[in-house]
């Protein structure tokens, strides 16, 4: 749990510097990955929001999945900031941040 806490802390850094400024190609692939990180943590831990946004979050870590394409890369790294939204509540309630 230690470690979901810390990937989705890195993870809001990255969107809080998005939220400054665009992010450089390197950090939109550390936000992915952070992004990546957290969905997978989330799994292996059972932690997995009840809110609906579930089914989203999963879609878009697909669409990582396949050949890098920045278009997709843009996409997801825009729909990351709601999913933050739905990952740090949900922690919150769990005490994970």
């Amino acid at each position: 749990l230690e470690n979901f806490g810390k990937a989705l802390a890195n993870m809001n850094d990255a969107l809080a510097l998005m939220a400054e400024r665009p992010l450089s190609k390197l950090e939109r692939l550390g936000l992915l990955k952070s992004f990546e990180l957290v969905h997978e943590l989330a799994l292996q831990n059972s932690l997995v929001p009840k809110d609906g946004t579930w089914q989203k979050m999963t879609d878009d870590r697909m669409l990582l999945n396949d050949d890098y394409d920045e278009e997709i890369a843009d996409f997801v790294a825009e729909r990351i900031v709601g999913h933050a939204k739905s990952l740090n509540a949900f922690a919150e309630t769990m005490e994970l941040k």
